[in-house]
């Protein structure tokens, strides 16, 4: 296992005659591994399974647990326990078919984590780790059964292009991530928060049931996007601010198919009109 595949460790445990568990044959990249392994085979540290019990002991068994250890992994990702009727010998032939079972198991184990990671970040922006445009849609989606209310508030940044244009790329990456972990921040149980793009976000506000309700909550998302942003590298605090468009739904009423494009349309109004507004939003009626 060591030799063949990542593993970094592996060892055998069998029980001796008092049933108790010992290792008893290991094997380990690293010296330091080596050691641990070495000392728990001599001092007999690893202790019998609680669920043994007293009848199981005094069979006449011979089990083997079989870990599997990956990189990084502080315990093994993994144990497989070969029981055989009578006591055996270990010999070389049955290390041999071992492995193959392992190494057999830990390529499955490889592609059900790939899997899941793949699953994960089919739904998240790779830049701010936060909800991209498809995960939008299916919340959205979700939501269209009249139960809920709330406001879909469209978020562009304003001053954005003059940070990456003086200060570069990825000091202007920095800003979206930390601008996302604000917005987040300051959700509720139930809202969202998804990157479209660039720097457009949109925020999912739900149980809001008063206007007063939503103005309160679009001034602390338009306060939290306005504070200093630092970036490492970068000797002066950096600002941007924002443009929100925000379409307003109400309990007992389908989620309209074009929330989206109706807090787009109100988006656009408010950046026209950003040097003499004085709130940094617009709500449809």
């Amino acid at each position: 296992m060591v030799q063949k595949t990542d593993c970094v460790a592996s060892y055998v445990v069998i029980p001796n005659e008092q049933g108790e568990m010992k290792v008893v044959s290991w094997s380990a990249k690293e010296e330091g591994l080596k050691r641990v392994l070495a000392q728990s085979a001599c001092l007999n540290t690893l202790v019998r399974e609680p669920h043994d019990s007293i009848e199981a002991r005094k069979m006449r068994y011979n089990l083997m647990s079989w870990p599997i250890l990956f990189p990084d992994a502080k315990e093994p990702q993994a144990f497989v326990k070969f029981v055989f009727a009578e006591r055996m010998r270990i010999t070389p032939m049955l290390i041999n078919l071992l492995e193959q079972v392992m190494e057999s198991l830990k390529n499955a184990l490889h592609l059900m984590k790939n899997r899941e990671t793949l699953n994960q970040w089919a739904w998240l922006d790779p830049l701010t780790g936060i909800s991209n445009r498809r995960a939008l849609d299916r919340f959205l989606e979700n939501m269209n059964d009249g139960t809920k209310s709330g406001a879909v508030v469209y978020v562009d940044l304003d001053d954005f292009k003059p940070v990456n244009d003086r200060f570069g790329h990825e000091t202007g990456d920095r800003v979206l991530q930390e601008v996302a972990k604000r917005l987040v921040d300051e959700l509720g149980e139930n809202d969202l928060v998804s990157r479209l793009g660039g720097d457009e976000f949109v925020v999912i506000l739900v149980g809001l049931e008063q206007r007063s309700d939503l103005l309160e909550r679009l001034e602390t998302l338009d306060r939290l996007i306005q504070q200093p942003i630092y970036v490492d590298g970068v000797s002066e605090p950096l600002f941007v601010h924002a443009s929100m468009g925000v379409t307003q739904f109400k309990q007992g009423h389908k989620l309209p198919h074009d929330m989206m494009r109706m807090a787009d349309q109100q988006v656009y109004i408010a950046k026209n009109v950003k040097h003499s507004r004085s709130v940094a939003w617009e709500i449809s009626e």
